[in-house]
């Protein structure tokens, strides 16, 4: 039986705090997964003493981070201040 392969992450750089509550983090990380190239990565992070637990998100390529970007920027540049989603 094949033995199963370790998951190992590292976080690279933390760019941003979207959201926290009590123990759960909301970040936007350049994160390595099982030492690749670095990735965008948007998820919630549960935190506990030493404990860190990563959970949904999603993880993103440098192309795949521009278009989301691109599309980010045209749909804001559509709205009028007044018409913010809340």
């Amino acid at each position: 039986m094949k033995e199963k392969s370790k998951f190992e992450y590292e976080i690279v750089s933390h760019l941003a705090l979207l959201n926290k509550t009590s123990d759960t983090f909301k970040e936007v990380n350049l994160v390595s997964y099982n030492g690749s190239e670095t990735k965008l990565d948007i998820r919630s992070w549960r935190r506990l003493g030493n404990e860190e637990k990563m959970l949904k998100g999603i993880a993103l390529t440098v192309d795949e981070a521009f278009i989301l970007m691109e599309t980010l920027q045209s749909f804001f540049d559509s709205k009028k201040k007044s018409e913010r989603i809340d």
